[in-house]
């Protein structure tokens, strides 16, 4: 069977591989500490330079989980090979509002209503 292949929304191109082997950490509970190790690869759209991260296969997924005895020497190693490769690790969070320095849109139309007083 064919492999999925990706396309771009913008420009209706088929996306190509730009990176392989991205790590790609799970970040849970507050404040967000990793909790699962996996990796994927990068995807770019030759025409908008948009980037995406699809998981390897799903059956390997995650790689290592936080309670693996060597969990926190496998992140460590992925991340040395990571930066050692000038590759930025893909994070995702449990919650958008652990996100550092996020703030949801809902969140920010509220607070710039108040500041213009039109709301209490």
């Amino acid at each position: 069977m064919a492999k999925p292949r990706g396309i771009c929304v913008n420009c209706q191109v088929e996306m190509r591989p730009h990176r392989i082997g991205v790590p790609v950490i799970t970040m849970f509970g507050k404040p967000p500490k990793p909790y699962e190790l996996g990796f994927g690869d990068e995807y770019q759209c030759p025409g908008c330079q948009h980037i995406t991260v699809s998981a390897h296969s799903f059956s390997e997924w995650p790689w290592r989980r936080h309670h693996d005895p060597d969990f926190e020497k496998e992140l460590q190693h992925a991340l040395r090979i990571a930066f050692g490769k000038n590759v930025k690790p893909v994070y995702v969070y449990e919650n958008f509002l652990d996100v550092p320095g996020k703030e949801p849109r809902s969140r920010v139309l509220l607070r710039q209503a108040r500041e213009k007083g039109k709301i209490r």
